[in-house]
């Protein structure tokens, strides 16, 4: 592999503070609890008004909801309990390929963390999209399609 693009994501679950580990777990046990409750549906229209709050999101969070609908329940569960035991934060000096790591000013993954996972990273650089949130590509997809294209020419 010769490149590498990471939107938004971490190398794994926090590892410090029980009160962030705690945070996350409930985060994710009322996930799982909506979604076996009420429907992939239920759950999208709970995430788009974390993942687009302002108002003039209102067109992507509609459209979030739909596509989020489209989701199958088992694949997202699966999902879901697949992230509590997934980290490669021990191996991420492994990855030699040029990497991009991109963030959204506001993602909720803090940018202090993506900064100091990235600096592991041997041919790691850090792109942050000003004013986008976790949904890169739907909040900011002009800005975020400029980024990957001038790593891409530079590095592919």
């Amino acid at each position: 592999m010769r490149t590498l693009i990471v939107v938004n994501a971490a190398p794994g679950l926090p590892r410090g503070r029980l009160r962030d580990r705690l945070r996350i777990a409930w985060a994710l046990f009322l996930r799982r609890l909506v979604v076996r409750l009420f429907g992939m549906r239920a759950l999208g229209r709970f995430l788009s008004k974390k993942l687009f709050p302002l108002p003039s999101q209102n067109t992507l969070r509609r459209r979030f909801i739909e596509r989020w609908a489209e989701n199958h329940p088992g694949a997202y569960l699966a999902a879901l309990a697949s992230v509590s035991g997934w980290d490669i934060a021990d191996r991420l000096d492994s990855i030699r390929c040029r990497t991009c790591v991109i963030s959204g000013e506001h993602d909720f993954i803090p940018l202090a963390m993506k900064e100091h996972y990235t600096a592991k990273i041997t041919n790691g650089e850090l792109k942050v999209i000003p004013g986008s949130g976790h949904f890169t590509p739907m909040d900011a997809p002009e800005i975020f399609n400029e980024v990957v294209m001038s790593f891409l020419a530079l590095h592919a």
